[in-house]
């Protein structure tokens, strides 16, 4: 019991300086969204993303098709979701190169 106390006591500082900052709050939202997105949605469509499906080109948003579909059928709802994997793999790549050419920059100097 009284561990769990101290642990609260410890993190309530920095509980405070984030709810200081509401574009904090907001940022680590909007990842936190799109992370969950990234792992969860793929289970949750109900289409293939590159399965194409000529007959239903170009159609508008309705309740099969939540953002509508492309030129060539592809809903484009999926195509989004699916597309949250490889963003995030694309930031973490290149946050990882910047970050080890940085240490080893700033290594050198």
């Amino acid at each position: 019991m009284t561990s769990s106390i101290v642990e609260f006591f410890r993190l309530k500082p920095a509980w405070q300086f984030v709810r200081k900052y509401p574009s904090l709050v907001a940022g680590i939202v909007m990842v936190t969204l799109i992370v969950l997105v990234a792992l969860v949605g793929p289970s949750l469509c109900r289409y293939d993303p590159i399965a194409q499906d000529l007959n239903s080109t170009l159609l508008t948003p309705n309740f099969q098709h939540w953002l509508g579909t492309d030129n060539l059928g592809r809903d484009i709802f999926t195509r989004i979701i699916f597309s949250t994997r490889t963003d995030l793999e694309i930031a973490i790549i290149a946050t990882g190169i910047t970050f080890v050419f940085g240490c080893f920059v700033g290594a050198l100097a």
